[in-house]
Protein backbone atom coordinates (compact mmCIF):
# COMPACT_ATOMS: atom_id res chain seq x y z
CA UNK A 1 0.00 0.00 0.00
CA UNK A 2 3.07 2.44 -0.43
CA UNK A 3 1.80 3.52 -3.85
CA UNK A 4 -1.12 5.17 -2.62
CA UNK A 5 -0.59 5.52 1.38
CA UNK A 6 -3.71 7.93 1.64
CA UNK A 7 -5.66 4.61 0.58
CA UNK A 8 -4.68 2.51 3.45
CA UNK A 9 -6.58 3.13 6.93
CA UNK A 10 -4.04 1.20 8.93
CA UNK A 11 -0.35 2.83 8.56
CA UNK A 12 2.72 0.70 9.20
CA UNK A 13 0.33 -2.28 9.06
CA UNK A 14 1.43 -4.69 5.77
CA UNK A 15 -1.69 -5.85 3.92
CA UNK A 16 -2.29 -9.75 3.59
CA UNK A 17 0.25 -10.68 6.57
CA UNK A 18 -1.60 -11.52 9.47
CA UNK A 19 -2.58 -14.88 10.90
CA UNK A 20 -4.76 -13.72 13.90
CA UNK A 21 -6.25 -10.43 13.95
CA UNK A 22 -7.70 -9.03 17.20
CA UNK A 23 -10.26 -6.66 16.88
CA UNK A 24 -12.38 -4.32 19.47
CA UNK A 25 -14.29 -1.97 17.06
CA UNK A 26 -15.70 1.69 19.29
CA UNK A 27 -19.14 0.37 18.92
CA UNK A 28 -21.66 3.64 18.99
CA UNK A 29 -24.57 3.31 21.78
CA UNK A 30 -28.27 4.40 21.67
CA UNK A 31 -28.42 5.58 24.97
CA UNK A 32 -32.09 5.48 26.13
CA UNK A 33 -31.47 8.63 28.49
CA UNK A 34 -29.01 11.97 28.98
CA UNK A 35 -28.70 10.11 32.64
CA UNK A 36 -25.56 7.61 31.10
CA UNK A 37 -23.99 9.67 28.64
CA UNK A 38 -21.42 10.37 31.52
CA UNK A 39 -20.83 6.39 31.23
CA UNK A 40 -21.38 5.65 27.80
CA UNK A 41 -18.05 4.96 25.29
CA UNK A 42 -19.12 7.93 23.63
CA UNK A 43 -17.66 10.23 26.83
CA UNK A 44 -14.50 8.20 27.10
CA UNK A 45 -13.58 7.63 23.30
CA UNK A 46 -14.67 8.22 19.33
CA UNK A 47 -17.37 5.90 18.09
CA UNK A 48 -17.91 4.79 15.08
CA UNK A 49 -21.58 4.02 13.27
CA UNK A 50 -22.18 0.38 12.51
CA UNK A 51 -21.56 0.88 8.54
CA UNK A 52 -18.28 2.53 8.84
CA UNK A 53 -17.22 -0.68 10.88
CA UNK A 54 -18.94 -2.68 8.24
CA UNK A 55 -17.02 -1.00 5.49
CA UNK A 56 -13.41 -1.42 7.51
CA UNK A 57 -11.22 -3.16 5.44
CA UNK A 58 -10.43 -5.51 7.78
CA UNK A 59 -10.00 -8.41 5.54
CA UNK A 60 -6.72 -6.60 3.73
CA UNK A 61 -4.92 -7.43 7.00
CA UNK A 62 -5.60 -11.29 6.60
CA UNK A 63 -3.47 -13.87 5.89
CA UNK A 64 -4.71 -16.53 3.30
CA UNK A 65 -5.26 -18.15 6.26
CA UNK A 66 -6.45 -16.05 9.22
CA UNK A 67 -8.21 -16.25 12.75
CA UNK A 68 -10.41 -12.95 13.79
CA UNK A 69 -11.12 -12.04 17.65
CA UNK A 70 -13.90 -9.84 17.00
CA UNK A 71 -14.52 -8.35 20.83
CA UNK A 72 -18.06 -7.40 21.42
CA UNK A 73 -20.59 -6.26 23.56
CA UNK A 74 -23.81 -8.30 24.97
CA UNK A 75 -26.33 -5.57 23.15
CA UNK A 76 -24.15 -5.06 19.99
CA UNK A 77 -23.61 -9.02 19.22
CA UNK A 78 -26.32 -9.15 16.37
CA UNK A 79 -24.21 -6.23 14.80
CA UNK A 80 -20.73 -7.92 15.27
CA UNK A 81 -21.86 -10.61 13.76
CA UNK A 82 -22.81 -8.47 10.76
CA UNK A 83 -19.39 -6.95 11.16
CA UNK A 84 -17.50 -10.48 11.21
CA UNK A 85 -19.93 -10.58 7.74
CA UNK A 86 -19.20 -8.07 6.19
CA UNK A 87 -15.38 -8.53 6.86
CA UNK A 88 -15.15 -11.46 5.00
CA UNK A 89 -14.81 -14.12 7.70
CA UNK A 90 -17.06 -16.96 8.28
CA UNK A 91 -18.29 -17.65 11.91
CA UNK A 92 -16.97 -20.39 13.77
CA UNK A 93 -17.70 -19.68 17.54
CA UNK A 94 -18.03 -17.47 20.77
CA UNK A 95 -15.81 -16.99 23.85
CA UNK A 96 -16.48 -14.60 26.35
CA UNK A 97 -13.91 -12.01 28.43
CA UNK A 98 -14.92 -11.84 31.88
CA UNK A 99 -14.11 -8.71 33.04
CA UNK A 100 -12.55 -8.05 36.93
CA UNK A 101 -11.66 -5.63 39.46
CA UNK A 102 -8.09 -4.44 40.09
CA UNK A 103 -9.01 -6.61 42.97
CA UNK A 104 -9.44 -9.81 41.43
CA UNK A 105 -13.40 -9.42 41.52
CA UNK A 106 -15.59 -9.77 39.39
CA UNK A 107 -16.38 -6.41 37.42
CA UNK A 108 -20.26 -4.81 37.67
CA UNK A 109 -20.75 -3.40 34.48
CA UNK A 110 -23.46 -1.25 33.36
CA UNK A 111 -26.24 -2.72 31.25
CA UNK A 112 -30.12 -2.90 29.93
CA UNK A 113 -30.99 -5.50 31.94
CA UNK A 114 -28.13 -7.25 33.21
CA UNK A 115 -25.23 -5.19 34.99
CA UNK A 116 -22.60 -7.32 32.71
CA UNK A 117 -18.95 -8.65 33.80
CA UNK A 118 -18.57 -9.83 30.66
CA UNK A 119 -17.62 -9.00 27.00
CA UNK A 120 -18.49 -11.92 24.02
CA UNK A 121 -15.73 -12.42 21.61
CA UNK A 122 -16.67 -13.75 17.98
CA UNK A 123 -14.25 -15.91 16.63
CA UNK A 124 -14.23 -16.05 12.71
CA UNK A 125 -11.99 -17.38 10.15
CA UNK A 126 -10.52 -16.92 6.54
CA UNK A 127 -9.08 -20.03 4.83
CA UNK A 128 -7.72 -22.97 7.64
CA UNK A 129 -5.78 -21.31 9.97
CA UNK A 130 -3.92 -23.50 12.87
CA UNK A 131 -6.05 -23.49 16.41
CA UNK A 132 -5.89 -25.15 19.15
CA UNK A 133 -7.85 -27.15 21.25
CA UNK A 134 -6.01 -25.81 24.69
CA UNK A 135 -7.46 -22.82 24.61
CA UNK A 136 -10.93 -22.28 27.04
CA UNK A 137 -13.86 -20.25 25.92
CA UNK A 138 -14.08 -18.31 28.92
CA UNK A 139 -11.06 -15.96 30.17
CA UNK A 140 -10.45 -12.68 32.93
Amino acid sequence: MRLFPELWPFGDLPPFSFDLIMADPPWLYKLRSEKGEGKSAQAHYKCMPLDAIKAMPVLDLASENCLLWLWATNPMVIQAYEVLLAWGFDFVTMGSWEKMTKNGKQAFGPGYVFRTSNEPILIGRRGEPKTTKSVRSSFA
